[in-house]
C-alpha cells in the first residue's frame, strides 16, 4: 500500500543507515505536495544541489508586466524603470536636482529607478583645474630717457599647476628672443588640493626657472618718438591629466588651453605679461636773473642749470617755481613733438592766453642734454617777458 501520510517527528533522519533509500509517494505516482522549511541534499541546499547537477531550468511561472507599470524584465531580472505615457518631447522647465532645464521625457525613459534617483539626488559635479602660470621678473614698465642704457637682470619662471611639465622658457625684447632655455631648474611649490576626496593627479606641483637671469644692457635709440621697447617671456608646456568627478569617474571633457573647466591641453609660446619701456625726452624749467632768449635757455639746459622732469609733456605742465620777492624771470622747454602750450593758469582769477603779454609764445631751439646723452634736439621754449613772483603755475594746451 503506498505511503499516504507520515508523522515526520517519528522518523529520526539523522540516523538513517548508509545506503538506505527513503521513498516518498508511490512508485507509480508522484507525491502531490511536499512542504520543507530547509531541504538539503548531500550537505548543500536543494537549489544549490540542482545547480551542481547542471540544472538550468526555466521560469516556473510566466510573469507579465502591465504597460507603464514601472517594471521591466530582462531575462530573469526584473527592475523598476521610468516608462511613463507622457509625450516623449515634454521638457523640464527648471533645474531639478541633477537634471537641467530642457531635459525631455525621452531623455529619462528606460532609466532604472536607481539610476533615476542617483542622477536626481546626486548630480555629477565636475572638477575644476588650476591653470599654469608664467611670470617675468627683474624689469618693470616705465619711462626712460632716450639715448640712455637699460641695465637689468631679467628672469622668467613658470608654475605647472594642472598642466604637464614646462620644457622651454625664453626672454624676448620686441618679439625677438634674447635667451632660450630647455634645461630648467625645478622647485616644489604648494600642491594642488584634492577635489571630492580624490588626490590631484598632476601633483607634485613644480616651479620652473631659467637657470640664470638674462643680463640686459640696451641703449635706447632715437628713431621714432616715443621709443617703445617691450619685454616679455614665454614658455612651452605639456598636457595635464584629467581629474575625477564627485562619483570617481574621469573627466571626459575635451582638453583646452588654460580653461579652468577642462583638462589642460599642451601649449607653446605661453606669454608672460609685457613690460613696456617708453623712451622720451624730458622737459625742463628754470629761472633767470635776466630776460631769457631761446638760445640762453638752451645754454642753461646744457649746463645743467635747469630742472629736468622725465615725463611726457603732451598734457598740462604744473611747475613749482616757488619764486618769492623780489622776483625773477621764469622759463620752460619741452620737446617739439609735444602739444604747444597756449594758456597759463594760477587760479580762477589769475590766468590768460600765452600770447607774449606775460609768457612768450613758443620758440623752437636746438637743445643738448646736460649729460650729452642726446644732441641738437629741437625743443619749444617759453619765458616770462618780465620779472615775476610765482609759486606753482600751470601751462595748458587750451
Amino acid at each position: 500500500m503506498p505511503l499516504q501520510k507520515i508523522n515526520w517527528t517519528q522518523i529520526d533522519t539523522l540516523y538513517i543507515p548508509p545506503g538506505e533509500v527513503i521513498e516518498l509517494g508511490s512508485p507509480v505516482g508522484d507525491l502531490a505536495d511536499g512542504y520543507f522549511t530547509d531541504l538539503h541534499i548531500s550537505g548543500v541546499s536543494f537549489f544549490d544541489y540542482l545547480q551542481q547537477l547542471g540544472y538550468t531550468g526555466g521560469t516556473p511561472y510566466d510573469i507579465t508586466v502591465a504597460p507603464n507599470a514601472g517594471l521591466a524584465i530582462s531575462g530573469k531580472t526584473m527592475s523598476t524603470t521610468y516608462n511613463t505615457t507622457l509625450d516623449p518631447t515634454l521638457e523640464t522647465i527648471d533645474q531639478v536636482g541633477g537634471y537641467a532645464p530642457g531635459t525631455s521625457v525621452a531623455d529619462l525613459s528606460g532609466k532604472t529607478f536607481v539610476e533615476f534617483v542617483d542622477e536626481l539626488m546626486f548630480p555629477v559635479a565636475l572638477p575644476t583645474y588650476t591653470i599654469p602660470t608664467i611670470t617675468i621678473s627683474g624689469i618693470s614698465s616705465g619711462i626712460r630717457e632716450i639715448n640712455t642704457t637699460i641695465t637689468e637682470s631679467i628672469s622668467v619662471y613658470a608654475d605647472k599647476n594642472d598642466s604637464g611639465p614646462y620644457t622651454q622658457l625664453r626672454v624676448l625684447r620686441d618679439g625677438s628672443p634674447l635667451t632660450t632655455h630647455t634645461t630648467l631648474t625645478q622647485s616644489l611649490i604648494t600642491a594642488i588640493p584634492p577635489q571630492f576626496g580624490y588626490a590631484d593627479p598632476n601633483n607634485p606641483n613644480v616651479r620652473y626657472n631659467i637657470p640664470t637671469p638674462y643680463s640686459e644692457s640696451y641703449y635706447i635709440p632715437y628713431s621714432t618718438y616715443p621709443e617703445i621697447i617691450t619685454y616679455r617671456g614665454d614658455g612651452n608646456y605639456g598636457a595635464g591629466v584629467a581629474k575625477q568627478n564627485n562619483k570617481g569617474d574621469l573627466d571626459t571633457r575635451t582638453p583646452a588651453v588654460r580653461l579652468s573647466n577642462a583638462p589642460q591641453a599642451s601649449s607653446n609660446n605661453f606669454n608672460t605679461s609685457t613690460r613696456t619701456i617708453t623712451g622720451i625726452f624730458p622737459y625742463f624749467y628754470g629761472t633767470s636773473p635776466t630776460l631769457p632768449t631761446a638760445a640762453s635757455v638752451a645754454s642753461q639746459i646744457a649746463a645743467g642749470n635747469g630742472t629736468k622732469i622725465l615725463t611726457e609733456a603732451n598734457g598740462t605742465l604744473s611747475i613749482p617755481y616757488n619764486v618769492g620777492l623780489p622776483g625773477t624771470f621764469i622759463w620752460f622747454a619741452y620737446f617739439e613733438d609735444y602739444t604747444t602750450k597756449t594758456w597759463w593758469y594760477v587760479n580762477a582769477l589769475d590766468n590768460a592766453a600765452i600770447d607774449g603779454s606775460f609768457i612768450s609764445t613758443a620758440v623752437t631751439q636746438a637743445v643738448n642734454s646736460p649729460d650729452a646723452g642726446w644732441m641738437g634736439i629741437n625743443f619749444k621754449i617759453h619765458w616770462s617777458v618780465y620779472v615775476t613772483v610765482q609759486g606753482t603755475i600751470e601751462f595748458r594746451n587750451s
